[in-house]
C-alpha cells in the first residue's frame, strides 16, 4: 500500500479532463486534500502566484494504514486538532487557479545536507540523465557529507567520441571510466548549484548495461 494505491480512489475521474497534462485532478467529494508548508524544504503555502506544500489527504477513502505495520502507519497518518485524520503523501506539489494539482518534488528525495544545504536527488538525476554521456545514474547524498556522488552508466560511443577528441589516451573502455576528466564531463555541462555538482563519481563498467526501456 503506497500513495499510488491512496491517489486511486482520491482523485475525482471526471475532473481529469479538464486538468491538463502534468497535473492532476481535484478530490471525489468525499474526501478532503490540502497543503501543509514544509519549512525546511522552502515549500510554503503562503507562497506565490501559487501555494505550495506537502499533500495531505483525509476521508473515508483513506485507507487506515499499512498492513501490520504500525511504525509506518504512525510515521504518515496524522491527526489534528480538530480529530481530523490525515494521510501524509511525501509529494510536494502546488495548486493552480483552475483547481488542479501538479506534483513538482518528492519530499523522501530531498536530502539535507552536511551545511545545511537541501538537495534534490531527483532534479540531479534528471539534469544529468540529459547529458549524452550519460546512459543511466543513480545519485546518492546524505547529512555527513557537503556534496553528492553518483553511479552511473555511461553512453559508450559518445564517451570515447569525447575522449578521442579530447586527446585523452586510454588502453580500454573500462580504463577510460576510470579517469577523472570522463567521470566529471557530464556534470559541466548540467546547470546545476555548487552543492549539486557531482565531486564523486563511479561508471559501471558492466558490457551491454543501458538505461530500461
Amino acid at each position: 500500500m503506497g500513495v499510488q494505491s491512496n491517489i486511486e480512489c482520491v482523485e475525482e475521474e471526471e475532473a481529469e479532463l479538464r486538468c491538463k497534462p502534468k497535473k492532476v485532478s481535484p478530490t471525489t467529494f468525499s474526501n478532503i486534500e490540502k497543503l501543509v508548508s514544509w519549512d525546511e524544504g522552502g515549500y510554503m503555502i503562503q507562497d506565490t502566484p501559487m501555494p505550495r506544500g506537502e499533500i495531505v489527504v483525509g476521508g473515508p477513502s483513506v485507507t487506515d494504514g499499512y498492513f501490520n505495520n504500525a511504525s509506518k502507519t504512525g510515521e504518515v497518518f496524522k491527526v489534528d486538532e480538530r480529530a481530523m485524520r490525515w494521510f501524509y503523501t511525501g509529494d510536494i506539489e502546488r495548486f493552480h487557479p483552475d483547481g488542479c494539482l501538479e506534483i513538482i518534488d518528492r519530499k523522501k528525495d530531498i536530502v539535507k545536507l552536511q551545511h545545511g544545504e537541501y538537495i534534490s536527488l531527483a532534479k540531479v538525476e534528471a539534469a544529468l540523465i540529459s547529458s549524452n554521456y550519460v546512459d543511466n545514474i543513480m545519485v546518492h547524498a546524505d547529512p555527513f557529507h557537503n556534496f553528492c556522488v553518483a553511479l552511473v552508466v555511461p553512453s559508450r560511443s559518445v564517451l570515447q567520441r569525447w575522449a578521442d577528441e579530447s586527446g585523452i589516451e586510454y588502453k580500454d573502455f573500462s580504463e577510460l571510466c576510470g579517469k577523472a576528466e570522463a567521470q566529471t564531463e557530464a556534470a559541466k555541462i548540467t546547470k546545476l548549484n555548487k552543492f549539486e555538482i557531482l565531486q564523486r563519481s563511479g561508471c559501471c563498467r558492466i558490457p551491454g548495461l543501458r538505461n530500461p526501456a
